[in-house]
């Protein structure tokens, strides 16, 4: 194995994936510059899911705990998330989102596919199948290493 090679390969990919997600936040900051993209990673998580235990959101987002309670306090000040007891068990917290959030949520998703969706359409349909099935296998083993 080329490991220089490699190196350089997995710097470039990581300078790629910075260039979109400069450019994800640009435009959506555009849409609502009083939410960081934090704020808003962790909304759609939120969302996605009907609550999330503070551990969750950080396994789900890679967020701290302590970065996570004061995103959380910010979204509960918007109004965008809510934190709810656990019925059976008064030590666990959970968050969910407001309908205000879900909604918030489901817009910048709409965006985020839209942005992504213009970008690929540059590439030929068996371009598009590649990239894909390299990313849902590069994220497939990210996922394999926790």
């Amino acid at each position: 194995m080329d490991k220089p090679l490699l190196k350089e390969q997995a710097q470039k990919i990581f300078t790629a994936v910075e260039a979109i997600e400069r450019s994800l936040h640009k435009d959506l900051n555009n849409t609502d510059p009083d939410l960081t993209l934090p704020q808003l990673r962790t909304l759609m998580v939120v969302a996605r899911n009907e609550y999330c235990t503070m551990s969750e959101l950080g396994r789900l987002t890679g967020y701290a705990a302590s970065a996570l309670t004061g995103i959380i306090d910010r979204m509960i000040k918007k109004r965008l998330v809510v934190r709810v007891g656990d019925d059976n068990d008064r030590r666990i917290v959970k968050v969910a989102a407001t309908r205000k959030g879900i909604g918030l949520a489901q817009e910048h998703y709409r965006k985020i596919v839209k942005h992504i969706s213009a970008i690929l359409e540059k590439a030929s349909l068996s371009e598009r199948a590649k990239i894909v099935n390299l990313i849902e296998k590069i994220a497939g083993s990210f996922g394999d290493r926790r």
